[in-house]
């Protein structure tokens, strides 16, 4: 007989990780993008960084939710099918509602260390310290990381810092062309929107 290990902890970790990452990579990226978008905007950057922070966190959360919901609900079901088959305790099955605590809490923590600056500076510099401390915290994150898995230290944190910096450098180069492209309509939208 097949007997089931204990998940929840392990899923919140995953849910844990997956959320400080993803919010830590897309709001830098959104930050960065919007830092040369909005032609220097400070405060329609710091905007674009809250919503994407509440967005990014809400939907994390949601499908965070949707996900272990249906995982438990198709377990269950094969419990139901193959009782005899499998054991597993109701406590070993990992629960929806702490997945989505979990992801939103790390997805806005995680999307908040590129935000920070734009609180206290303005312009290139807010983006500066943006970028020391999303590395900071992205190989922090790789570093956590390589507790639970065994490999390497510097390894994980170089990859985790390779992977983020890619994205915000992409996205940067994107808000970049842009604001050349459609440099009206952005000073268009920033003061239509009351910025």
């Amino acid at each position: 007989m097949e007997t089931l290990p204990k998940s929840s902890t392990g899923q919140n970790l995953r849910a844990a990780i997956f959320g400080v990452n993803d919010g830590l990579v897309s709001n830098s990226a959104l930050i960065f993008g919007m830092t040369t978008a909005a032609a220097g905007s400070s405060d329609l950057v710091l905007i674009s960084g809250v919503a994407g922070m509440l967005a990014g966190a809400f939907s994390m959360a949601a499908g965070e939710y949707i996900s272990v919901r249906s995982q438990r609900e198709f377990i269950e079901y094969q419990i139901g099918l193959e009782a005899k088959e499998l054991r597993v305790a109701p406590n070993q099955l990992s629960s929806p509602y702490q997945a989505a605590f979990y992801s939103f809490i790390s997805f806005a923590l995680g999307a908040l260390c590129p935000l920070l600056p734009f609180l206290i500076y303005d312009g290139s510099k807010a983006l500066k310290w943006a970028a020391v401390l999303s590395a900071l915290a992205l190989m922090s994150i790789g570093i956590v990381i390589s507790l639970y898995t065994g490999k390497g230290a510097v390894r994980s944190a170089l990859r985790m810092l390779a992977i983020g910096a890619a994205a915000c450098f992409i996205t940067y180069l994107a808000g970049w062309a842009l604001n050349f492209i459609l440099p009206m309509r952005a000073i268009g939208a920033a003061s239509s929107l009351g910025v």
